[in-house]
């Protein structure tokens, strides 16, 4: 099982004193974090190759994955380090030839497209960017982004004329990545795809619309393996929901903003950042409605929600605490009138999970497969508690602020029905607080 997790990968550092060779900390299957005596990280695989003890380097470390590779990432290059050594090939030696054979490349292509014209990808991806930006849900979307085109895309095709660019020049992006990071690569395909699409739209016309886009998955998947195949994608860890109560028990006695924010999103079945960025004007405490505007929600649609008597008690105890206009928010954090911010939510129940046990230890708050939870996985909860007690699907997905994918159906079902909705949130308000609940839950946690 894996060592290191994204929290610890940040918190790690050199222990200094007189130590003058860099610390190592084992992951799983060889990686290591690097930590030099002056705190920089690297990414390190070590292996054996014919009785040889060998180290290969994997490049700077950056939880962000911005200037350097992630955790997630790094297990990828070292996973593709070790199908390799399978095949009875040097990892050290196949990643030299890679490098050359894309420098080769690249270098061909930047001599004969010199005079590439205004229609090159990188200005398409320019003006795809700034058209759309204002639209994502937040600012830290647009940078990845922006990211994994410039990183994967732009070395490549940057400068090519969009009607130039075919087929096998995305391949050339998408192969080195492909079984390496699936996902990132997957999300870097699409972008490239949606790029060519505004390219080839009527008010440009820099390609023609009758060529089949190069990045579409039509176009690729007979050359490439479905996602779905190298990736087992894995749900957020979720709490079952007999033990939530117990979990909203030992986070009340925590006199933190943060911990009543995760009460509230519990008890509401939002997403951390609707309660997090929420105001005091969205409340109707007289309707017991909170109304969250379109930019706040994901699918920018305004969302009702009916508060139970849980959630308005909390609401109450807030208001006493930190009200200062209708336009201020509801969970001020200490430090600054900005609202409070992801990781101090995740980091919380984080903590709550592991804080006091050991590794290797199961996680004292975790899922089926003894995985810790995490905060988005409550509203599995929810939807778990939901079906278990018989209410129908489509006011449970209501409460989840789910969209249906079926687009008739969608449109005419264009009630929220908000006051069906009210008895299964105060049912659910009553579960999260239930006292019996929660003395057998915690009895059953501290058996563990």
């Amino acid at each position: 099982m894996p060592k290191l997790t994204a929290a610890r990968v940040r918190a790690a550092s050199h222990p200094g004193g007189d130590l003058k060779r860099p610390t190592r900390i084992p992951d799983a299957a060889g990686l290591y974090l690097q930590i030099t005596p002056n705190n920089s990280k690297s990414w390190l695989f070590r292996f054996t190759r014919q009785g040889k003890a060998r180290e290969m380097g994997l490049g700077n470390c950056d939880p962000d994955g911005r200037a350097g590779a992630s955790l997630a990432e790094a297990r990828d290059l070292a996973a593709a380090a070790k199908r390799h050594m399978n095949n009875g090939l040097d990892p050290i030696e196949e990643r030299r030839k890679e490098m050359q054979e894309r420098e080769a490349a690249f270098q061909a292509r930047r001599e004969a497209e010199k005079n590439a014209t205004e229609h090159t990808f990188t200005n398409a991806f320019k003006g795809y960017f700034e058209a759309h930006r204002s639209g994502w849900s937040s600012p830290r979307y647009a940078q990845q982004w922006r990211s994994t085109v410039e990183r994967f895309a732009l070395p490549i095709i940057g400068n090519m004329d969009v009607a130039q660019v075919s087929t096998s020049h995305i391949l050339e992006v998408l192969k080195p990545i492909w079984k390496q990071m699936p996902i990132t690569a997957s999300h870097t395909r699409q972008r490239i795809e949606a790029v060519f699409d505004y390219a080839a739209a009527p008010a440009r016309k820099w390609r023609s619309a009758d060529l089949i886009n190069p990045a579409s998955w039509a176009a690729l998947k007979t050359e490439l393996p479905s996602v779905s195949k190298i990736h087992t994608i894995r749900n957020h860890p979720s709490l079952p929901w007999k033990q939530v109560s117990a979990f909203m028990a030992a986070i009340s006695k925590l006199d933190r903003i943060a911990a009543r924010c995760v009460a509230f999103v519990i008890l509401t079945a939002s997403r951390p950042s609707e309660a997090r960025r929420a105001t005091w004007d969205e409340i109707d405490l007289d309707g017991l409605i909170w109304t969250k505007p379109a930019g706040h929600m994901k699918k920018r649609r305004i969302h009702r929600v009916p508060i139970s008597k849980p959630a308005t008690e909390l609401l109450l105890t807030m208001k006493a605490l930190s009200f200062s206009g209708p336009h201020s928010l509801i969970f001020p954090p200490p430090y600054s009138g900005k609202a409070l911010a992801d990781k101090e939510l995740s980091g919380l129940v984080k903590r709550m999970c592991l804080d006091g046990i050991a590794d290797g230890q199961v996680p004292r708050w975790r899922d089926s497969e003894n995985r810790a939870v995490d905060l988005h996985g409550f509203r599995t909860s929810f939807k778990s508690w939901c079906r278990t007690n018989n209410y129908p699907d489509e006011l449970s997905e209501l409460a989840l602020a789910h969209i249906d994918k079926d687009k008739t159906r969608r449109a005419y079902a264009r009630e929220d029905l908000l006051e069906e909705r009210q008895p299964m949130m105060e049912a659910w308000g009553e579960l999260c607080t239930s006292p019996a609940a929660n003395i057998i839950n915690i009895r059953d946690a501290r058996r563990h």
